[in-house]
């Protein structure tokens, strides 16, 4: 992050924490901050700059962005009966799995579509859900910050296998806060 007005006096200040994803989503957080000491040139000191550095990683760690689910690794498959499981991970670095016991046909759960919204992944992702891990802040947010460049490669043409072994597919989902909606 840039910091812009610093204080030139000591005092008491309020410092609003800004910070934008890769898709512009912005989120803030305010805290105040007091500043002990200002030199001679009107410049802030170094132990009052660590410790406002300190306090703006921890705000920036702690802010939480509309887009609630981040990846997807699921499996289906039709074959000798009906299969379908996953993981996903969600953007307070919870790692969790589901099982879907959906026998419909087709299955509401399981379909490739262009966008989905919160609702239908939220309802997909509570079928027999478990946390099994939580990933840290700076793990999700590295891995999180590659969605963007990702998009812009080229996808892997598709791979043959035992025609009943059924489907394995990897998402990184994009998400659009405007309309709340999520790209796979």
């Amino acid at each position: 992050g840039v910091l812009y007005g610093l204080p030139k006096k000591s005092g008491e200040y309020t410092l609003t924490v800004s910070v934008s994803d890769v898709y512009n989503n912005m989120a803030s957080k305010s805290f105040n901050i007091q500043v002990l000491d200002i030199n001679k040139q009107d410049k802030i000191t170094l132990q009052d700059a660590v410790r406002l550095i300190k306090h703006i990683s921890t705000v920036q760690n702690n802010i939480d962005f509309k887009q609630k689910f981040l990846f997807e690794v699921e499996y289906f498959n039709n074959s000798w009966g009906r299969s379908h499981s996953g993981i996903y991970i969600d953007n307070k670095g919870n790692v969790c799995q589901y099982n879907i016991f959906d026998y419909e046909v087709p299955s509401i759960y399981w379909s490739k579509k262009q966008y989905y919204t919160d609702e239908e992944l939220s309802n997909k992702y509570a079928q027999k859900n478990q946390n099994t891990k939580v990933i840290s802040k700076n793990q999700l947010l590295n891995y999180y910050n590659l969605i963007q460049d990702a998009s812009k490669g080229q996808y892997s043409g598709p791979t043959s296998h035992c025609c009943d072994s059924g489907i394995v597919s990897y998402v990184a989902f994009k998400y659009n806060s405007d309309y709340e909606l999520y790209y796979p």
